[in-house]
């Protein structure tokens, strides 16, 4: 995880060896980009070929690792952020349970809030506000 998480810093390109005034290239610097490159390559693997290109410009498998959850984080906490809103504006006052879900579950168009078991019969408990 430390190449993701970024954690695992890429070594320097050359190193002085001691008692020698010259530099040479670093192997552990070599190794690191191979494993490194492993990582991306595993991640772009995973990914549908609409998300794919989200992470084709990286270079790193932490710099795609950040974009991806960058992108994904943000999306979830604003969708989390409009079902709330949504909720809060509900009413049921003067209309039924079943139309009071509906309105929660969403219309025909996609809206939906995607509720846990949103297909099984709600109970008026469920329904009514306890405030």
């Amino acid at each position: 995880m430390g190449y993701v998480e970024g954690t695992w810093i890429c070594p320097v390109e050359t190193v002085v060896k001691t008692g020698e005034t010259t530099e040479s290239v670093n192997l552990d610097q070599k190794i690191w980009l191979r494993q490194d490159r492993l990582v991306l390559q595993a991640i772009q693997a995973t990914l549908t070929n609409n998300i794919a290109p989200l992470i084709s410009s990286c270079q790193t498998s932490a710099d795609a690792w950040s974009k991806l959850e960058t992108t994904f984080a943000n999306k979830s906490h604003t969708r989390m952020l409009t079902l709330l809103s949504t909720l809060m504006k509900v009413s049921k006052e003067g209309i039924t349970v079943a139309e009071y879900m509906q309105n929660i579950k969403g219309d025909d168009n996609g809206s939906h809030l995607m509720l846990p078991n949103s297909s099984s019969p709600t109970k008026d408990a469920n329904v009514s506000s306890s405030h």
